[in-house]
């Protein structure tokens, strides 16, 4: 389903996007919290996830139509369990019955689920 290819932009877009996620971070840290240049460091990151999203989409063009079924179902899963998970942090937050995670685990959780629902996908159209 997915190629060589696939996986070398992607992982290469992966390490640049943690790369440059973690860099940016110490540098907000270094920035006053009210310093109007923190909003600029948004910028790179808007661009890298462009580019992220360029890149998943000419793969999608590339796959035939049982495995774009495959991944339309993982991305499902993805975005159904990152919305529950979303929803549960918000109200237990409200209850106050826990601090708010950091968002490394809502990527994390997005990963995973939709690992799980390409998973169940190629099990079922085996």
């Amino acid at each position: 389903m997915f190629d060589r290819s696939y996986w070398f932009w992607m992982g290469g877009w992966s390490l640049v996007f943690l790369g440059l996620v973690l860099s940016l971070d110490l540098l907000a840290g270094q920035l006053g919290a009210h310093d109007p240049r923190r909003w600029l460091l948004m910028v790179p990151v808007l661009a890298v996830t462009a580019i992220g999203l360029r890149l998943e989409l000419r793969q999608l063009r590339r796959l035939d139509e049982l495995q774009r079924q495959m991944y339309l179902e993982a991305a499902l899963t993805a975005l159904i369990v990152t919305l529950g998970y979303s929803s549960a942090v918000l109200v237990l937050e409200r209850f106050a019955a826990m601090a708010a995670p950091s968002q490394a685990w809502t990527m994390l959780v997005i990963g995973a689920a939709f690992v799980v629902g390409l998973l169940l996908a190629r099990r079922r159209y085996r």
